[in-house]
Formats: C-alpha cells, structure tokens, sequence
C-alpha cells in the first residue's frame, strides 16, 4: 500500500485542522474511537478538502481520535483516504502530517493518533 503525500497548501490547511480538532467537541463511537461532532467541522475541513478535489457530492469525511486496537472498515463501494493528523504506522509504513493512504480494503492496527478520513468512489482496477 503506498504512501502520498499532499501539497504544501494542503499540509498547511490539514495543519490548521489539526490544531483546532484538539479543543473540538468528539463523542465516543466505540472503545478505541471519538467522533468529532463539532458543528464548526465543515467549515475547519473544507478548506483541506477543496484544495485536493475532494469536497464534493458522493464523498463523505469524518474527524476521529483513535486510541487503541482500531479498525478501519471497508464500505463495499467507497475506498477510504486516510489523513492522520500525527505520527502512526499502517501496513507497516509510517505515515505523518500531510501523508494519507487509500485503503482498498478494511484496515487493522494500533493507533493512538487524530485523524480525517475521506470516503470516495472506490477504484476498481
């Protein structure tokens, strides 16, 4: 699985994400995930997500904090990029502030890192 890297506008857009997701308001999901929930979310994502195409109808995104034995599943017609907002590994690359992955299929790992996941038309080839 590779690892991509954004634009510096886009790192600069993920860094301000970042920084406000630390005050936002999360409710817990499950034993190893918050959700953010925050009604200000739209408007600290989009500027991210419009810089990489990715704002748009049929693409969903969520904020997470993940803490634990987490995973990641796989919508049956949707891939999902991963954007973490700090340090993890995944698939046993190392991933930081402006990497993201494309998972293909449900993800396992142990994390304990912010992120944004974007979901968008799964690639069939």
């Amino acid at each position: 699985m590779s690892v991509h890297t954004v634009s510096e506008n886009a790192r600069n857009e993920l860094l301000k994400v970042m920084e406000w997701f630390k005050t936002a308001e999360v409710e817990s999901q499950t034993r190893s995930s918050s959700l953010c929930t925050d009604k200000d979310r739209l408007k600290i994502c989009g500027p991210f997500l419009r810089e990489l195409g990715l704002l748009k109808e049929g693409n969903g995104y969520a904020l997470l904090r993940l803490y634990g034995d987490v995973v990641i599943q796989k919508d049956p017609v949707l891939d999902t990029l991963f954007f973490p907002l700090g340090l993890v590994k995944v698939a046993g690359e190392e991933l930081q502030l402006g990497n993201y992955m494309r998972f293909k299929e449900s993800k396992y790992f142990n994390a304990s890192v912010d992120c944004l996941i974007v979901t968008v038309p799964q690639i069939t080839a």
